[in-house]
């Protein structure tokens, strides 16, 4: 399982994607609906955070989620599971492999 870089309670999160085919071509997304969310513990354990996906580049398959400082600053302390969560015009459903995200007290406040 992969895992992002931490983040501190309180930071702003950025996490910027590209959505490809399986010969890393970037894929048109605009019609696409490309969601996230953020669980501790396990995939059945309660939300955590539903992140917001922006289309900064749909044309190229290019996006980004983000949280507010505001948003992290109520995140628990420890390992939050991510994935990536992708639905075509069509209807075909697919998600990434889960990732973590480490999430800890900062120390300067």
């Amino acid at each position: 399982m992969n895992t992002l870089p931490a983040i501190k309670l309180g930071d702003s999160f950025l996490l910027p994607i590209t959505v490809s085919d399986a010969d890393l071509v970037p894929e048109d997304i605009t019609a696409w609906t490309v969601r996230m969310q953020g669980r501790q513990g396990n995939a059945t354990s309660a939300l955590i955070h539903e992140f917001l996906f922006t289309k900064t580049s749909p044309g190229l398959g290019r996006g980004e989620f983000s949280a507010a400082a505001a948003d992290s600053i109520n995140w628990p302390v420890g390992s939050m599971l991510l994935d990536i969560e992708i639905i075509t015009p069509s209807g075909r459903v697919h998600h990434t492999e889960t990732f973590r995200l480490p999430v800890g007290a900062g120390v300067t406040r």
